[in-house]
């Protein structure tokens, strides 16, 4: 059968579509024969990320951890402490984890994030694992904080976006738009609308200036410094950028691109015109190299790491470098839409009634249930 959000063939079994994370429970997928294309309708008024993957952060130093072995090729290995501390302190590109849905955020020693077993409502916990407070009474995804504000889209009144005081107070709602992929950058916050076809929009924090960005079903936002990329679906999917003025609108490849990430001079992104594999490619579109042969449902690129869901292999949590060496099997669950924060991979075990997990980046046998 074929996922109805994002139109690629799935196990007629599964819960969740493991390329685009959606909920299949209730009608999310279609049946097709071999032969009935796979591609992506218009994007729904019900976004791919109004599931059931959230996520409980249970914080604590690094300190308080025992650096645990992980698993590469199925074998243990040892990895030195000095790459556990680097990976853990890595400054996390927000629009990496929005992409995959927007399940966490931190904010200096705070952590924000869904509560699964609250009604997805919004939690925060400090990184010592005191403090765990409830925020708000909404069903919350994508998750975005700046300043003392968190932004995020509210399922529980129509995927509107809304804002909120980090201790609470003064919630308010921003716009009437449906909306998914949300990226607040500076004063101003861009997202996909679905109550216009799916175009590029951005808003002021404040609420003010709407203003549409360009005539095309935009997917995968991810900003970073003057540019908005972002998946053209009006055109294959292909990858393109934009200025946040709507100007300069550019095609940077021909690849039906997903899973956009963003980090240094860099783009990476799932090549669903080459077998979903991870490919990189320069913001002006030079340099376009292959990383992996695996079928990936997500990734999620921290540092110089590469976290992704490997649907080769049973959608099992693996991560590469950025120069596509050193592929390393991290988990051996069925691990979908990756979030990657303070040295902690969280991800949905499609496997297990859609619970949610989460280890460390450098992988071991242990993990944490997110209950």
């Amino acid at each position: 059968m074929f996922c109805k959000n994002c139109g690629q063939e799935i196990d007629d079994n599964s819960r969740f579509c493991k390329h685009c994370g959606a909920q299949l429970d209730g009608g999310g997928a279609r049946n097709g024969g071999a032969g009935s294309p796979a591609q992506a309708p218009a994007p729904k008024s019900r976004t791919w990320m109004t599931l059931v993957v959230l996520v409980l952060l249970i914080g604590a130093g690094l300190t308080a951890w025992k650096v645990g072995s992980g698993l590469k090729g199925g074998n243990l290995v040892h990895l030195p402490v000095e790459d556990l501390v680097k990976e853990a302190a890595v400054t996390i590109h927000q629009g990496n984890n929005i992409v995959n849905g927007g399940l966490v955020a931190q904010q200096e020693d705070r952590v924000f994030y869904m509560n699964p077993s609250a009604g997805l409502r919004l939690y925060k916990i400090n990184a010592d694992g005191s403090g765990r407070t409830r925020i708000n009474d909404d069903k919350s995804t994508f998750i975005n904080v700046a300043g003392d504000w968190l932004y995020y889209v509210n399922a529980s009144d129509g995927n509107k976006l809304y804002k909120i005081r980090t201790d609470g107070n003064q919630r308010s709602q921003l716009n009437n738009d449906d909306i998914s992929f949300i990226n607040v950058a500076g004063e101003w916050i861009y997202y996909s609308n679905a109550s216009d076809g799916s175009r590029l929009y951005k808003i002021c924090t404040d609420g003010s200036g709407r203003t549409r960005l360009n005539e095309e079903q935009t997917t995968f936002i991810n900003v970073a410094g003057d540019w908005v990329y972002y998946s053209n679906a009006s055109d294959s999917g292909r990858l393109y950028k934009i200025r946040p003025d709507g100007s300069e609108r550019t095609r940077i490849n021909k690849d039906h691109s997903t899973f956009i990430n963003v980090s240094g001079d860099w783009i990476y992104y799932a090549n669903a015109s080459d077998g979903n594999s991870i490919y990189k490619i320069r913001p002006d579109g030079s340099e376009r190299t292959r990383l992996n042969i695996d079928r990936t449902a997500g990734l999620n690129v921290s540092g110089d790491w590469i976290y992704y869901t490997n649907s080769s292999d049973g959608n099992k949590l693996y991560k590469i470098r950025t120069d596509g060496s050193q592929r390393a099997l991290l988990n051996r669950e069925a691990s979908l839409c990756v979030n990657v924060l303070g040295g902690w991979i969280y991800y949905l075990n499609d496997r297990d009634g859609g619970m949610l997990n989460r280890v460390r980046t450098y992988g071991g046998r242990d993990k944490d249930l997110v209950q």
